[in-house]
């Protein structure tokens, strides 16, 4: 059975014991996408899917990151609602840190909020805009660690270049004295 199928064998369960997701998969398009490094993503009124890594899933995987996926696209997360200046996988660990406390799936390592030390029972937006604020700080201390290298480095390099000098005029007096001595 090919990944395709596999996932349209699922969904039609739906039909019956989940109506609601049901209908949101069928306003939605499955799309092939062998490129993409998750198993499945949903955009643009498409739900694309890896054939490779779905292949690779047992059925109860499959059937969890499927409604999982439906959640998100539910939720509007992190496709139509985006906290402005929270680049993509801010705001996926954002729509992971809202499911990840109703779901137990630990397979499918999703971020939890106390990952980051967060409290659970917070919405997208919040968790979006603290995430932002903790990849802020933590590029900001990188800068800074990085700026202090580099200052680092430069006291370093003087050093050298100073030493380097040193033994220039050293090797410079030598040479002068050795020439007179002759």
């Amino acid at each position: 059975m090919t990944a395709r199928e596999r996932i349209q064998k699922e969904v039609e369960q739906w039909f019956l014991t989940e109506p609601v997701f049901f209908a949101v998969y069928c306003s939605h398009r499955l799309v092939m996408n062998a490129n993409m490094l998750c198993p499945l993503r949903s955009g643009k009124g498409r739900i694309e899917y890896n054939p490779a890594i779905i292949e690779t899933m047992t059925e109860s995987r499959l059937r969890d990151l499927l409604r999982v996926e439906i959640i998100r696209i539910l939720l509007q997360h992190p496709y139509a609602r985006q906290p402005m200046g929270c680049p993509s996988i801010v705001l996926q660990k954002a729509s992971d840190l809202v499911i990840s406390p109703a779901y137990n799936l630990a397979w499918a390592n999703l971020a939890h909020p106390t990952d980051f030390d967060l409290p659970t029972g917070q919405n997208y937006e919040w968790y979006a805009m603290r995430l932002n604020e903790f990849r802020d700080n933590l590029q900001q201390e990188g800068e800074q660690q990085q700026q202090k290298s580099k200052q680092q480095q430069n006291a370093m390099l003087t050093k050298f270049s100073i030493c380097v000098r040193i033994n220039l005029i050293h090797v410079c007096a030598k040479g002068n004295e050795d020439k007179r001595a002759k």
